[in-house]
């Protein structure tokens, strides 16, 4: 049972990006929403439904960060680190 509830935090980090990886150019660039031809107010909402929406995912992986800390000892979690997959992107150096 814990093996798999284990294995269901590993994959939902890794669907929305990867656990515990820190992007180290900062956070991921925003959509160029120009070409959706948008008013200023859906725009606005556009942009604050993902704002929400990054929140959200980044509150994911701290919690998930957090529970696997209590589990894996620092080399666990450094060799947890490099088995998940990136996420899409510019390289990272």
């Amino acid at each position: 049972m814990f093996f798999r509830r284990l294995l269901a935090l590993l994959f939902a980090g890794a669907i929305t990006t990867t656990v515990l990886a820190q992007r180290p150019d900062g956070p991921p660039p925003r959509p160029d929403l120009s070409s959706l031809n948008l008013d200023a107010t859906r725009s606005a909402k556009v942009e604050a439904i993902l704002t929400a929406s990054r929140e959200k995912m980044r509150a994911v992986r701290e919690d998930t960060d957090k529970q696997l800390a209590t589990v894996l000892n620092a080399d666990e979690l450094a060799k947890l680190k490099q088995l998940m997959p990136r996420p899409p992107g510019p390289p990272r150096h």
